[in-house]
């Protein structure tokens, strides 16, 4: 399903859908109140341009947010404002009957601001996209058209091999203010006994080891603190050991420098890891985007921040299921599943987001 931002002749914003499967084509359009105008947002010294669209999509995030109350569910207003088809109109029907056929992966490729919209959150006849769909996203059509057998695309290609996997807990040792995050060296060991291999744990998670393991290895997990940069993308950053050589921090635009070919799998749980931004050709900028763009096949990230407890469950089952020989997609959907079981509201399961191949 790929999405297009338009406007129309009286100057709103219309967001237009079109549909494909093997065997059909469907369109849909649906004409919103916002007017198509570019607003400037400005605080202290920084400056950001938001596309109308961003209105829709701030509202859909702060709804989740505002709404989820812990051991409660998601309020009635908060549902009816996340119904599917304020995004998608008709096409929401359509999506209903190809499920009935038999349908289950729902691959999204967005316009604009709706990259960073939870599309599996969305609702129809009050039940989140996901709950019937597998929902995966691409930033550009055109990664529909990688080979499966060129470095990158899945099975991997290529003298990579292994896994390399890391794990930091920002304890008293750790020489900048940062949040404890004892659980993720628990979430590391779980995620590298899958693939028996030992994990890189606090002081031995340093950005050399990180840049290494994004060289070498055919599957990465980082379990750190990661940071979203709205201003300025190419300086998103994941927080690793600093040493006598380098700060600690590796953001977007120091790993646009690697040559990523033949990456399987890139599995980032750290906060919001799966934001970026886009410039006014929809390219996107930022983490995930920098990765498929340096060759790796499959990134998953988060939307927001995650409970510990949800987070490793959500990574050991998922990377559990993708050691085998099954595609990703399966493995995407039990970890949802698993995740689930911890805690089934959206804010929880609903954070991770799988972006490149399946």
């Amino acid at each position: 399903m790929q999405q297009a931002l338009a406007r129309t002749s009286d100057g709103l914003m219309a967001i237009a859908t079109l549909l494909l499967t093997r065997e059909e084509v469907a369109f849909g359009g649906i004409c919103t109140d916002i007017n198509h105008a570019w607003t400037m947002l400005e605080q202290d010294d920084v400056r950001v341009r938001l596309h109308p669209a961003g209105l829709l999509v701030a509202r859909a995030r702060r709804d989740l947010r505002e709404g989820w109350t812990p051991r409660e569910p998601v309020s009635e207003a908060v549902r009816t404002r996340l119904d599917a088809h304020s995004y998608l109109g008709p096409i929401g029907g359509a999506l209903k009957s190809l499920r009935e056929r038999g349908k289950d992966h729902l691959c999204i490729v967005p316009h604009g601001p709706m990259h960073f919209l939870p599309y599996h959150l969305l609702e129809v006849d009050g039940r989140p996209l996901a709950d019937d769909w597998i929902v995966t996203y691409l930033p550009s059509v055109g990664l529909l058209m990688r080979d499966p057998a060129e470095p990158g695309a899945r099975p991997g290609t290529g003298t990579r091999e292994g896994a390399a996997v890391f794990g930091i807990g920002y304890g008293s040792d750790y020489p900048f203010e940062l949040p404890e995050l004892s659980e993720s060296l628990a979430e590391a060991e779980a995620v590298a006994a899958v693939y028996g291999v030992e994990p890189k744990l606090d002081c031995d998670a340093t950005e050399q080891a990180v840049r290494h393991g994004l060289e070498h290895a055919r599957v990465i997990h980082l379990s750190a603190h990661g940071r979203h940069n709205v201003a300025a993308p190419e300086f998103q950053t994941l927080y690793l050991w600093p040493t006598d050589g380098d700060d600690g921090r590796l953001m977007a635009h120091e790993i646009a420098t690697l040559d990523l070919a033949g990456v399987n799998l890139v599995t980032l749980s750290a906060c919001e890891t799966a934001l970026g931004r886009f410039d006014f050709s929809d390219n996107l900028r930022g983490l995930p985007a920098t990765l498929l763009l340096g060759g790796a096949s499959t990134i998953v990230g988060t939307l927001w921040n995650v409970s510990p407890e949800v987070s490793t469950a959500f990574f050991r089952e998922f990377h559990a299921r993708a050691a085998g020989t099954g595609p990703l997609l399966d493995a995407f959907a039990a970890g949802q599943r698993a995740a689930r079981a911890i805690d089934g509201h959206y804010l929880e399961w609903g954070a991770f987001y799988l972006s490149g191949g399946w």
